[in-house]
């Protein structure tokens, strides 16, 4: 199985929006991600995020591009500072490949209890719109097979790529 973890995109400040959309560069960063893994071939059957409007537009953007035929919905527990134990065991239940977009330090607390069993020491550095996929191997074992950020495309880009 295969897990995305996805921090939404940059936002509109509480005090321009209470709400909190994404700003015009959070949209065109999730764009920009969403069109690469498209290209490369990424396929996600689920994506769950927080139920949050900047949240919700990522995953929105994601599904547009990457979506399998299956669900772009809101799930529970996935609020910034919800336990990521209760999501781990959520994440035991699944069996298709999906993808979580939300919020730190959430992500980055689950990201260390599936790597480390530990949620205290977070091992990733999570940048807005960017992507950690996580596989689990035979032995329940999860482990980094990649990340991308808008940071590394936008820098692709400048080179020529």
């Amino acid at each position: 199985m295969t897990i995305y973890l996805v921090q939404h995109g940059d936002a509109l400040e509480k005090e321009v929006d209470p709400d909190r959309p994404l700003s015009p560069k959070g949209i065109e960063d999730v764009t920009r991600i969403a069109s690469f893994l498209s290209r490369a071939g990424v396929r996600i059957p689920h994506l769950w995020h927080s139920g949050k409007t900047r949240a919700m537009q990522t995953a929105q953007i994601l599904f547009q591009y990457v979506g399998a035929g299956g669900m772009c919905e809101s799930h529970a527990g996935m609020a910034p500072k919800d336990s990521p134990k209760t999501l781990a065991r959520d994440l035991d239940k699944q069996s298709q490949d999906t993808a979580l977009v939300g919020h730190l330090p959430q992500l980055s607390l689950l990201a260390a209890q599936l790597l480390a069993g530990d949620s205290e020491r977070p091992p990733i550095l999570f940048e807005r719109g960017g992507v950690v996929c996580l596989k689990r191997s035979e032995g329940a074992e999860w482990q980094v097979a990649w990340m991308v950020t808008p940071s590394l495309l936008t820098g692709l880009a400048s080179h020529g790529s």
